[in-house]
């Protein structure tokens, strides 16, 4: 019996010294991270960051192509272009989807559940959470450079009606401005002009960074303006008035849908509350009168 024992220890211990080779061999085969100036990866990534580049690295070999093209337009409108790869991003859905299934497994258990139904759900929404992330941060992101493009189009008309550059302009209005998706966009943009770049090309780099329509329409105007010689000045003004009127539009809109969209809090909240309030006492009266 004891020698029986002492054989299963010994298997035990062989076959983990084997699994732990087997992982070590795993994780020393995803080469490091060693670009200089990245970036950190973002909040909702960093808890998983390790094991999601370990499986970003060997996932990206089932992921089809196509699908990692179509990933990294969704990191540049996020703003994670740089600090994501793609394949990193497939590393990120995998390592939720996994924590997801920990976590529906040991609901199951703590409820004396089926397992596979509740691993399932948690591993779906896990999966699901970094992608919904995505697509807020990518919504935040364009509703901020909206709002925040009219302020920075009427200050870059005054500086340059007052006889300043665009580079200086830019460099003004981006000196004291709140830290954000468009100020950092500008920035870049200025830092591209001062290294060399042509003005046009720098003008594309960053209508290509924004990737937003308004971004788009003040490109085209400068550099059109560019090439026949233009004033910028009257074109700074007239994207400015553009801007502004489509943000009031905007804002109309908003207030339109306003009271559409309180229809299912009260429906739902308010009004069977006050049907309790009213009702709550009238009832009580009934019950004394019985």
């Amino acid at each position: 019996m004891d020698a029986l024992l002492g054989f299963a220890l010994t298997t035990a211990a062989l076959a983990g010294v084997s699994l732990g080779h087997a992982a070590a061999g795993l994780l020393l085969a995803v080469p490091p991270d060693d670009r200089p100036f990245r970036r950190p990866p973002p909040g909702f990534a960093r808890p998983v960051w390790p094991g999601a580049r370990v499986m970003g690295h060997y996932l990206r070999r089932l992921v089809p192509s196509r699908w990692l093209e179509r990933v990294r337009p969704s990191l540049k409108r996020a703003e994670l272009q740089g600090r994501v790869d793609a394949d990193e991003w497939v590393g990120v859905i995998a390592a939720y989807a996994v924590v997801g299934a920990l976590g529906g497994a040991a609901f199951a258990a703590g409820f004396d559940l089926e397992y596979p139904a509740p691993v399932l759900v948690g591993a779906g929404f896990g999966a699901l959470f970094p992608v919904l992330k995505l697509r807020d941060l990518a919504a935040r992101r364009e509703a901020a450079i909206r709002r925040e493009l009219p302020t920075y189009l009427d200050v870059l008309t005054l500086a340059v009606e007052s006889g300043c550059s665009l580079a200086t302009a830019i460099g003004h209005a981006t000196e004291k401005a709140p830290d954000g998706a468009l100020r950092r966009g500008l920035q870049r943009l200025l830092g591209e002009v001062r290294a060399g770049r042509s003005r046009v090309e720098a003008l594309r780099s960053f209508e290509d960074w924004m990737a937003e329509p308004g971004v788009t329409a003040l490109v085209g105007a400068l550099v059109q303006a560019e090439k026949t010689g233009a004033g910028l000045g009257p074109v700074l003004r007239a994207q400015a008035a553009q801007r502004t009127q489509e943000r009031f539009a905007r804002a109309e809109k908003l207030a339109m849908q306003a009271p559409v969209r309180m229809l299912a809090p009260l429906i739902l909240c308010i009004f069977p509350c006050t049907f309790l309030v009213l009702g709550f006492p009238i009832a009580l009266r009934l019950m004394e009168g019985f």
